[in-house]
């Protein structure tokens, strides 16, 4: 910060200096792209907490429902946020889940609650076949998703949605 004529104060932002002079010469195009990038990932997650879309679009993501591969494309290269209450309740589907609360003796993960089958290879699921059912709430919405998911000859998983809700309004 630095004081100009006047009684004014001159405020510099790194990242708009940094866009103004474009780094190095023969790079320019390059460290543009890069701060442009920066800029528009920040304005996203700053955008999150006051935006229902975007609420809604990285909900999406952690459930792995996004409505379109280029809706969940850019989205790789934000940070994942630790700040949504994440469940999940795993059950075999010749036991599906008790009627009423979906989610009752569901347990607390941090993010991405179906990677039980799309990150690694559980060993301890020796059903055929199972209902996995997810929420994630954030600041009064909600997204709620329901999938059958099935094990495959290759020992990988083939998931299914059955079922979405997501509710923007108190709980």
């Amino acid at each position: 910060m630095e004081r100009m004529d006047r009684g004014r104060w001159r405020v510099e932002v790194p990242l708009l200096a940094a866009w103004r002079t474009g780094g190095e010469e023969g790079g320019k195009g390059t460290t543009r792209l890069f701060y442009g990038a920066l800029g528009a990932i920040s304005l996203w997650m700053m955008a999150m907490p006051v935006v229902p879309g975007v609420t809604e679009a990285v909900m999406r993501r952690f459930h792995l429902t996004s409505r379109h591969y280029l809706a969940w494309l850019p989205q790789q290269v934000v940070p994942a946020m630790y700040s949504f209450a994440n469940r999940y309740r795993l059950t075999p589907s010749e036991r599906p889940g008790a009627a009423g609360d979906p989610m009752a003796g569901a347990f607390w993960v941090n993010h991405y609650p179906p990677r039980l089958f799309t990150f690694s290879r559980r060993t301890g699921l020796r059903a055929e076949s199972y209902e996995l059912c997810c929420q994630s709430d954030y600041r009064g919405r909600r997204l709620f998703t329901k999938m059958r998911v099935e094990r495959q000859g290759d020992g990988g998983f083939r998931m299914e949605l059955e079922e979405e809700r997501y509710s923007a309004g108190p709980r």
